[in-house]
């Protein structure tokens, strides 16, 4: 997985997120409304509508046109929309013109929800482990959940898309050294919480009271809200 996108209905809403991460979280800032998270980048897009929301998951590819053709093999055609579950046209559009501009192959899965395969990767930034040794202590993101009605068909749909690759497992999915994507078979379709993983919990509590930043602590995790964003810091 190459990155995650946000997708946020008001335009003030990207430079509310942007800071967000980097002041705050002290992620650096890779490209602008994209910053680095440790092993994904989180990209933030406008596209209309109301509160901010986990949009994609966006996979690193090789080129568009060896990517093109090994698809077609598998009946997977650029243009073509693989429908699971309900969606708006309007919202798809706009994301696909979107993924075009990026030059990436993009795939609807569901309502709000897509799959797309980038050829131009993000870049690694040198200075994330400095700045979380100082500040919250990220390391990684270690998994993303997906809420779906149909988790069979999608999880079918992923294997099509990285074959030859070793089959995904319907409850969660793990590409090579990817964050984990975990199934939740309800009815709803959203990508509910990102989870982080930290050195210290304790630490991370520490960081957040001093920063001045809203967070709800549990014995496992704790829980941070920007803008309606679910992200979960995990030891």
């Amino acid at each position: 997985m190459d990155r995650i996108v946000i997708r946020c209905g008001k335009k003030e809403q990207l430079d509310q997120l942007e800071k967000f991460f980097t002041r705050d979280l002290k992620f650096p800032l890779i490209h602008q409304h994209t910053v680095w998270a440790g092993n994904v980048a989180f990209q933030m897009i406008y596209a209309g509508g109301g509160a901010p929301q986990f949009a994609a998951f966006g996979y690193e590819g090789y080129s568009l046109e060896e990517m093109e053709k090994d698809l077609a093999q598998s009946n997977i055609h650029i243009g073509k929309k693989y429908s699971i579950g309900t969606f708006f046209d309007l919202e798809w559009s706009y994301f696909a013109k979107i993924m075009r501009a990026l030059r990436g192959l993009s795939y609807e899965l569901n309502r709000g929800i897509a799959i797309f395969t980038v050829a131009n990767p993000s870049h690694r930034s040198a200075e994330f482990d400095d700045l979380q040794e100082r500040s919250l202590g990220v390391r990684f993101i270690e998994c993303a959940a997906l809420s779906t009605r149909t988790p069979l068909t999608i999880t079918n749909f992923m294997n099509e898309l990285h074959s030859p690759h070793a089959p995904l497992m319907q409850e969660e999915w793990k590409l090579a050294d990817s964050p984990a994507v975990k199934l939740e078979p309800v009815e709803i379709d959203a990508i509910t919480h990102i989870e982080l993983k930290v050195r210290s919990l304790n630490h991370a509590k520490e960081y957040l009271e001093k920063q001045g930043v809203m967070h709800i602590g549990h014995s496992d995790h704790v829980e941070i809200r920007p803008l309606g964003l679910r992200l979960l810091l995990v030891e």
